[in-house]
């Protein structure tokens, strides 16, 4: 955790972090249908396993999530009412 906090307070991790705080306050206010998916540590991984979608730190996400997995979440999720105005985390296990 504190490698984290030095890592945002010394790069430009805080302010990308604050413009991605100000992009998600602005979408939540809109009256389109969205999603913000929120990501795990991507990986390049193509063996398929099972996706954990976690609100609120439940179920606890794992560590990483494959980009091919992010991709059909995405796709998927267009047609998923019960997604809409939602940001789950996304991860595999």
């Amino acid at each position: 955790m504190w490698l984290t906090r030095v890592m945002i307070r010394k790069t430009n991790l805080g302010i990308s972090s604050a413009d991605h705080d100000r992009v998600d306050a602005y979408i939540r206010t809109t009256d389109t249908d969205w999603t913000l998916a929120r990501l795990a540590a991507l990986s390049n991984s193509e063996k398929e396993k099972k996706l954990v979608i976690s609100y609120a730190n439940a179920p606890k996400p794992a560590m990483f999530v494959g980009r091919r997995q992010v991709a059909k979440f995405l796709v998927d999720s267009f047609n998923d009412r019960s997604l809409y105005q939602k940001a789950p985390v996304i991860s595999e296990r």
